[in-house]
């Protein structure tokens, strides 16, 4: 009888596990152990969203949960995602890009807040950046410069949208220099004692959720980054993905017009004679890349200009192609002109590199 009984309770057992997995209503099929409970909040991170999290800086890039990972209307676009609210930024769900390791995105929290800030655009200050950007006209200076290459760069902080200015922060009520970049809000912070943390993001994704949804009280937090909490895997099923609440009227942008920009770098920019460099483009649109574009390439040597070209961008919107070097003069600046095609249209920038 042992036998007959035992494989009649493992039948009981896989039935009840089927009925479990068919309850639960995520992007994918995820289990308890993808989750993790944050009790600071009271709010839980699951894939795909919890992956991203610890792979791109955690507490002190992201900040806590203020959500439940839910479908929302975005606010750039008009489309419906699977979002979730954390203290400096929101995720959102692409499933439409093939690549999943781009399915993850950030929310364009920068833009969307200045202009809800500055509606009539922020008055003209001098530019006090050396680092340029003639996709937005924009500059960054040394300081926060280091920190964007530090922390992400373009995939993760965006494009500078205003100049470096002294802005009253909304958080503590004092005034920092701040700087508006797509997806987040620069603030430098001198009385911060470890260097480090004086550069911090501002809580962009706090007040968005706050001003969309009144009715939430997320609980207060520090603007200095903290270590991320030792949270273990919440044994609660995966929340089942349903509509947040209704906001009430709020003054949030319109969808955006199409905003293409390309950027383009060359892997070494002062490169031995005999070797090879490779130039990298990226095309994006109001701030995410671009597939299917193609990448042709005219460098400039002293007396000949040849090229390549790369095959067609994935789903990051990136392409690039490579040469040899080996006739370019020493000390002689080799300019690339580069030239991106999407659907007829092209996009034109440059770089540059110096043989030593």
């Amino acid at each position: 009888m042992r036998p007959v009984l035992s494989r009649a309770l493992l039948c009981v057992v896989l039935l009840l596990a089927g009925f479990a997995v068919d309850r639960v209503e995520t992007p994918a099929s995820v289990s308890a152990a993808a989750c993790q409970s944050f009790p600071e909040t009271g709010k839980q991170v699951c894939e795909p969203f919890l992956g991203y999290w610890q792979q791109h800086g955690g507490l002190a890039q992201q900040g806590l949960p203020l959500s439940d990972a839910a479908n929302e209307t975005n606010a750039s676009n008009g489309q419906v995602y699977l979002t979730q609210y954390f203290e400096r930024a929101r995720f959102e769900y692409h499933p439409e890009i093939a690549d999943p390791q781009y399915q993850v995105l950030l929310g364009l929290l920068g833009s969307e807040q200045l202009l809800i800030k500055y509606p009539g655009g922020r008055p003209a200050v001098p530019s006090t950046g050396v680092n340029c950007f003639d996709q937005t006209g924009r500059c960054v200076d040394d300081r926060f410069f280091a920190y964007w290459q530090a922390h992400g760069g373009l995939a993760q902080q965006g494009l500078p949208i205003s100049e470096p200015f002294d802005e009253t922060n909304p958080t503590d009520g004092k005034t920092y220099r701040t700087q508006y970049f797509e997806r987040a809000r620069f603030e430098y912070h001198p009385e911060v004692a470890d260097p480090t943390y004086q550069i911090l993001l501002g809580l962009l994704g706090r007040e968005q959720f706050t001003a969309r949804y009144p009715g939430s009280k997320p609980v207060g937090a520090s603007p200095q980054p903290t270590p991320a909490p030792s949270a273990s895997p919440s044994p609660a099923p995966a929340p089942s993905v349903s509509p947040l609440p209704a906001p009430p009227p709020a003054p949030v942008p319109s969808p955006v017009a199409d905003n293409f920009q390309v950027t383009s770098s060359v892997s070494n920019t002062s490169p031995t004679q005999n070797s090879r460099v490779t130039v990298t483009a990226r095309l994006t649109n109001n701030g995410q890349g671009v597939a299917g574009a193609t990448l042709n390439t005219t460098w400039h040597y002293k007396t000949t200009t040849p090229g390549c070209t790369g095959s067609p961008s994935g789903g990051d919107g990136t392409m690039s192609c490579t040469r040899d070097i080996s006739t370019a003069g020493k000390g002689y600046t080799v300019v690339i002109d580069v030239v991106v095609s999407y659907q007829g249209r092209t996009f034109a920038t440059s770089t540059s590199f110096t043989p030593r």
